[in-house]
């Protein structure tokens, strides 16, 4: 009898598929898109000594028990087309979905091959499709969970026993399976899933993004080829066999909690209310039964292990807000799992089926990955300070974090100080820059701006108010996890900004803009107050004499008066183009040896020439430093933020 599933749904439902056209009134049928088996070998084997061959069939009424009994390898087309609206789990994925589960919004289609000789036989070839192999289906328990699912509409799976064999393979590549079947009665059958949008359904951390590291060092797992994996946020279930992996799995929980009560690890062993702690859940979810023998290496020295079922229950409420624990009656581990703690490492030797083994991982607060580098005096570009609320009476101040900025955003700095470190200088956007304070702000395309983080990331909730003094004026703030996402092109390269959906300002925290100071009034708790502020490269005054460089017509050399007597848009401080051909070389010279000597009651006296103005031409103009002319000797005059004018 034919078994259902509620909770899929397909967009073509039927073994056929057909798409109707409507040409002059006429409604013609073609066959629709469909994912299909383009071709079968068997190579070798004793089934393939025997003259047995790849045969594509058409779906079968019945998949009994020794339905064929001879030397063939036999495939035919599934369910096509099925949109996925959970997660499916299969027994082994393809290492491009980086898990074996495969996410609700997939599009699958699914194909079944069996060989079923009528004695013990060996079978070895390859199938080929049409898309992408995302997984295979081995395992009599995987078989009846998708029958229903995955199975061809017109086809009864009455087989007692479908699956594989610990001495049978299937190896994925691409469109491609290599099978290695051995099989007696009643057959080897393997269910191979096929999409062309495939979505993970477990969410494995980006690699850079990882806070653990772990390697399979024995056990079932490492024959099978499992891996350590980090799982990032959003977690989703965790507990009721929803892993059903090879590979074992980590998430981080709640980070530098302070304790409100006393923590307990198990009936007796407690961590004392007070200390701060941070937590990561391990998850062993094997099927069936098997044993992972691995080494994980934490943030963090190990203070405590909960693997009692009941205290990780008591515990959840340091589990982390986008996991959901599934049957935690269920959870923890068995007589004969063990664990060995060394500093910041846990080495673990756990045997589990259904519903695997689960630890909770309590680490102090005090982290290497949560420290960080304050600048020297000498290299701090701003000023700062913190003036009010509970983190100001806890001890908090300013701080300017220099290079290298190291991970941001996960609880990572768990202090009272209010921080702030530069990012993007002197960066020229090639678009517009859209932020959020003030509202609808946007930076237009060309525009050189300075960027800089400020970051509130106390280890429990504070409040603080506190100003910060920057290089320019302040053109604007991202304050939202949208506008924080699209500006961090901005961001220092030395930085890992870690968590970016959990950032940002919450309801009832405040920022003032006035002019080039940033006032705050923040209060936060996990996972802190992320702010990026853009500043605009401020006007300079090298040679501060009152008059901007943009418009300086000498840039090096005071000259208040900006005096320039032949017009040439250089200042006669800076200018000893006496020819005004834009170029100081010998020509000038004798220029200056004519006037050298007059005042300005003089005929000969030439105002160009009198670089220092006081009306009198003498060797003091010849050498008003550092314009000599061997200094400048066939160069243009200046500099000047205006360019040289020829006479002629």
């Amino acid at each position: 009898m034919n078994k259902t599933h509620s909770i899929y749904k397909t967009n073509t439902p039927l073994a056929t598929h057909y798409t109707a056209v409507c040409i002059a009134g006429l409604i013609l049928f073609s066959p629709a898109a469909y994912a299909e088996i383009t071709a079968g070998s068997l190579t070798s084997g004793g089934a393939f000594d025997n003259g047995g061959v790849f045969q594509l069939i058409a779906a079968p009424a019945v998949i009994a028990n020794n339905p064929y009994e001879d030397d063939n390898v036999r495939g035919f087309n599934e369910i096509q087309n099925l949109t996925l609206t959970e997660n499916l789990i299969m027994d082994t994925g393809a290492a491009s979905l980086s898990s074996n589960v495969l996410g609700p919004g997939s599009t699958v289609s699914s194909h079944y091959v069996i060989f079923d000789p009528s004695g013990s036989n060996t079978a070895l070839g390859t199938v080929t499709f049409d898309e992408p192999v995302v997984g295979v289906i081995t395992s009599n328990l995987r078989f009846n969970d998708t029958d229903g699912l995955l199975g061809n509409p017109v086809t009864s799976y009455t087989i007692g026993s479908q699956g594989l064999d610990s001495n049978d393979s299937i190896v994925i590549t691409g469109n491609m399976i290599e099978y290695s079947f051995t099989s007696g009665s009643p057959g080897d059958a393997v269910r191979v899933v096929t999409s062309s949008n495939p979505l993970p359904g477990i969410n494995v951390c980006a690699i850079g993004s990882e806070t653990l590291t772990g390697v399979i060092t024995g056990g079932d797992a490492l024959t099978a080829g499992g891996q350590f994996r980090q799982i990032c946020d959003p977690i989703g279930p965790v507990g009721n066999n929803n892993f059903d992996s090879f590979d074992l799995f980590g998430f981080e929980e709640q980070q530098a909690v302070e304790l409100v009560a006393d923590l307990f690890l198990d009936a007796t062993t407690i961590i004392p209310a007070g200390e701060f702690v941070s937590s990561f859940y391990i998850v062993w979810d094997p099927v069936p039964t098997n044993r992972v023998i691995a080494t994980i290496t934490f943030p963090d020295t190990i203070i405590g292990v909960i693997g009692d079922q009941v205290e990780l229950e008591n515990s959840e409420f340091l589990g982390n807000a986008s996991a959901t624990y599934l049957n935690p009656s269920l959870l923890g581990l068995e007589p004969g799992d063990t664990f060995t703690i060394d500093d910041d490492e846990l080495s673990i030797d756990f045997n589990a089926g259904s519903p695997g083994d689960s630890i909770r991982v309590i680490l102090g607060s005090a982290s290497p990955s949560l420290s960080y580098t304050i600048c020297a005096p000498q290299d701090e570009t701003l000023v700062g300070s913190v003036t009010g609320g509970t983190a100001f009476t806890a001890g908090g101040v300013f701080s300017q974090l220099c290079e290298p900025i190291g991970p941001v955003g996960n609880n990572n700095f768990q202090s009272n100080d209010l921080f702030a470190y530069e990012e993007a200088q002197n960066f020229v956007l090639s678009d517009p820059l859209e932020l959020d304070i003030p509202v609808l702000t946007t930076v237009p395309a060309g525009v050189e701006i300075l960027s800089f983080y400020v970051a509130f990331d106390p280890a429990s909730n504070k409040s603080i108010t506190g100003s910060i003094e920057f290089p320019g004026d302040i053109l604007g703030i991202a304050s939202t996890i949208s506008t924080l996402n699209s500006s961090d092109y901005l961001g220092n390269p030395t930085a890992n900004y870690l968590n970016p959906s959990l950032r940002g300002l919450e309801a009832g925290d405040l920022v003032t803009i006035t002019d080039n100071i940033l006032s705050v009034d923040f209060e936060a708790d996990s996972p802190g107050d992320y702010i990026r502020v853009i500043v605009a490269v401020p006007a300079t005054d090298t040679d501060e004499d009152g008059v901007l460089d943009s418009s300086d017509n000498c840039t090096l050399v005071a000259n208040v008066d900006q005096r320039d007597t032949n017009g040439d848009g250089h200042g006669n401080v800076c200018d000893f183009d006496y020819d005004n051909n834009c170029v100081t070389n010998f020509l000038d010279l004798p220029i200056f040896a004519d006037a050298f000597g007059s005042t300005s009651v003089d005929p000969g006296y030439n105002a160009d020439v009198d670089r220092d103005g006081n009306g009198s031409i003498n060797f003091l103009d010849f050498g008003v430093p550092p314009f000599s002319f061997g200094g400048f000797f066939a160069n243009p005059p200046g500099p000047s933020a205006t360019t040289c004018i020829p006479a002629f």
